[in-house]
């Protein structure tokens, strides 16, 4: 036997269980990292989703707030004949756009309730 030659047999039987647990953990490892991956853009995806339902569900909630401070006065104006069927609201605001656009001294109007 020379000096450096290589006992194969010695050295496969020391070293291949090491080697092959070693390219499994590198397998194991890669596949992990590639889950790991996927589930943290479907996880993005599902925040972005659901951001966006509850920027929606504010906004509904807001447009609830609002419809409910509102709904009596409106109520109260209709029952005076100020809103309906007509929209004598809009008359009014046409009226002072227009003023102010304009630039007309002085505008007065009156509105009477509206007949049934």
């Amino acid at each position: 036997m020379a000096r450096f030659e290589i006992d194969w047999q010695f050295a496969l039987r020391h070293t291949l269980v090491p080697s092959l647990t070693m390219i499994i953990t590198a397998a194991l490892l890669v596949a992990a990292l590639w889950i790991n991956a996927r589930q943290e853009l479907v996880y993005s995806q599902f925040s972005v989703d659901q951001n966006v339902l509850n920027e929606d569900y504010d906004e509904l909630v807001y447009r609830r707030k609002l419809v409910d401070r509102y709904y009596r006065r409106y109520q109260s104006f209709n029952e005076l004949g100020f809103v309906g069927r007509e929209s004598r609201l809009d008359w009014i605001e046409t009226l002072r756009g227009a003023t102010n656009d304009l630039t007309l001294p002085r505008i007065s109007y009156a509105i009477e309730p509206q007949l049934q």
